[in-house]
């Protein structure tokens, strides 16, 4: 440790260089000793003094910073709805039966929490207008980012957020510079704040990077500053906003370590309708395809509405390589891609690279959902920096992923192979549509549009017939093997898609599959192919897969099967089934109404809303709120 007479005979300069060197990355405790003994030394010299309150405003004066002109992401009822459930806690308090949830505003990184947040902070200025209620919104991200020193004491760095928010002029100072020169204890923010009734809102709450590690101390601390003094007593609360819901469970964990306490999960609503979004956004070649690229977040649709060139934000996406970074970085496996892909069809968040969770979107209970946009960036990257044996099926998915967007043609046939490919990759037959048997397929090898000749010309639509193309195909090397083969353009129209599977003795079986958009008539088989290949067996079964299938019973058309929509969305995934055709036509419909409140992107006749009542999460028991 350094004595004080080394501290005296340091410059200012050299202070300053010593505290940033000792809070690098993440500090041990022999490091935070030293960051704070010299920031104490620090105050001893007058190079920084204790916050002056006479110098802030009142607790119910203090404003809320807002962007003019900025896009509304929210709808008046969205907000309507959260602003009662929010009040309905505010008047609540802890007794033995209730435990007063915090609540949450979950989305993936550039979502809009920031801007729901903010809006959601007006919109609770203007309930409270006349009362002497403090409304605080904070955040850690953007110009009052986390800086490295401050993850040694999260409560200071929360109040010292809270008193720069307090200053009457704010926005025109530098938080880096207010935060190395004034020292805000929570001593001191407590008296400032009194007995004042009080919400506070806090943005990117997930930015402490140990808020998941639930051994951390630290954190413990911070979960009890919060609970004690903006949750347990009536008339106080608190909101905050994550990439992830784990974050929010963790938060509850620090609050209470005996018993369970809920939080209220506030999620966001998605665009419902694509003429409005075009009409809003001023988005004119905007389709159903790009919505639900960008996951049908208002944010990610309305900034990449915005022209590259222009002055304004256009999609950042540092964030975003940043985590795909991180994932490289950490090590990527066969049994990590495995894994990562098959979250597509089950939305289980623990089987997500962490540093992947901020680029999904979260359902209220806890599942995570793809967005084409992000996933296909992270798959990009991992195809060129994972294992080499999945490499061109990833690229591949991305390819299809992208034709999913730009044609709206095949984009049905795009989709069924991006799933089809996930749930081989990460062995996930399925019962109706892949009846694969495990046992016989144990640890095989998966191909697209390898295993044929090209005898005919470079491209598979140089086939004039489906028993010409079959009979193209070759032997695998290896065995088991399971090829997909998707003859875009082809000359036949039997069959999009056709799967081939040679079992560990070679011996080939046939699936195939023919796609439309619509519920449009089975194509009749070749009277040759019937004979042949159905006949002796080689198509162990053909589907006929409709965008608009049954709604309850499988049907079966001469020898095909039609896949009733239950078994389609089984099939498709917690992803895939919300991008299958009947929901590009709830998309596509013509609004009820036009909006007669302020311009938004997500109008309350065309959005899907996310819940009238914000669903708890983590457990606990509900109680009566007491006003």
């Amino acid at each position: 440790m350094i004595t004080l007479e080394q501290y005296q005979a340091l410059s200012s300069e050299e202070l300053n260089a010593l505290i940033k060197d000792a809070n690098l990355s993440r500090p041990n405790a022999g490091q935070a000793r030293l960051y704070y003994s010299a920031r104490k030394f620090q105050s001893v010299l007058g190079a920084t003094k204790l916050i002056d309150l006479q110098q802030l405003s009142k607790p119910n004066e203090v404003s809320i910073p807002m962007e003019e002109n900025a896009p509304p992401y929210l709808t008046d009822k969205w907000l309507q709805d959260t602003v009662t459930s929010i009040e309905k806690n505010y008047y609540a308090r802890d007794t033995l039966a209730l435990r007063v949830p915090p609540a949450a505003l979950v989305r993936c990184s550039r979502g809009g929490k920031t801007r729901a947040l903010l809006e959601l902070s007006t919109a609770l200025k203007d309930r409270f207008k006349g009362e002497d209620v403090a409304v605080i919104y904070i955040s850690i991200n953007a110009n009052t980012s986390l800086l490295e020193w401050e993850t040694l004491n999260p409560i200071d760095a929360i109040c010292r957020r809270i008193a720069f928010a307090a200053l009457p002029n704010s926005e025109g100072q530098s938080f880096e510079k207010f935060a190395e020169e004034v020292e805000v204890p929570s001593s001191a923010i407590l008296e400032w704040l009194g007995n004042t009734p009080r919400i506070l809102l806090i943005d990117e709450l997930n930015s402490f990077k140990d808020l998941n590690n639930p051994e951390n101390i630290q954190m413990q601390k911070l979960g009890a500053f919060l609970k004690e003094n903006f949750l347990t007593a009536a008339k106080q609360y608190f909101v905050f906003s994550s990439h992830v819901i784990s974050s929010s469970n963790q938060l509850s964990e620090f609050m209470d370590f005996t018993s369970k306490r809920n939080v209220l999960i506030c999620e966001l609503p998605l665009i419902a309708n694509v003429s409005i979004a075009i009409k809003n956004f001023q988005f004119p070649v905007l389709d159903v395809g790009q919505l639900l690229f960008y996951g049908c977040v208002p944010a990610l649709v309305y900034e990449s509405s915005l022209d590259p060139s222009s002055e304004k934000k256009y999609l950042p996406n540092a964030n975003r390589q940043l985590a795909i970074d991180t994932c490289v970085k950490d090590g990527l496996t066969e049994r990590s891609i495995e894994q990562l892909l098959g979250t597509f069809l089950d939305g289980d968040p623990s089987l997500v690279p962490s540093p992947l969770l901020k680029l999904m979107d979260t359902t209220r209970d806890g599942k995570i959902l793809w967005i084409p946009y992000n996933m296909v960036a992270a798959l990009s990257d991992f195809s060129n920096k994972g294992p080499i044996k999945y490499s061109k099926l990833l690229r591949t998915i991305c390819n299809c992923f992208d034709n999913f967007k730009t044609s709206s043609g095949d984009a049905w046939e795009n989709l069924f192979v991006i799933t089809l490919l996930i749930r081989l990759i990460s062995h996930r037959f399925d019962r109706r549509l892949l009846p694969l048997d495990e046992d016989v397929y144990a640890d095989y090898e998966v191909s697209f549009n390898k295993y044929i000749m090209y005898d005919t010309g470079e491209s598979l639509s140089a086939y004039i017939n489906v028993d010409e193309f079959i009979r193209a195909f070759t032997t695998p090397e290896d065995f088991p093997h399971i090829a997909v083969y998707f003859p875009t353009h082809a000359q036949f129209e039997t069959f999009d898609v056709i799967v081939a599977a040679c079992d560990k003795r070679g011996k080939r079986t046939l699936y195939g599959y023919q796609l439309k958009q619509g519920a449009g008539d089975v194509t009749p088989l070749n009277p040759f192919l019937k004979r042949d290949w159905l006949r002796d067996k080689w198509f162990h079964r053909i589907y006929a897969v409709r965008g608009k299938a049954p709604s309850k019973s499988s049907e079966i058309t001469g020898d095909w099967i039609i896949p009733n929509e239950p078994e389609i969305n089984a099939f498709f995934g917690m992803s895939g089934q919300r991008w299958t055709p009947r929901r590009w036509a709830e998309l596509d419909r013509q609004p009820r109404r036009q909006t007669k409140s302020k311009p938004s992107a997500a109008a309350d006749d065309v959005v899907e809303e996310a819940s009238a009542t914000p669903k708890m999460v983590t457990g606990g028991k509900k109680g009566r709120p007491k006003k």
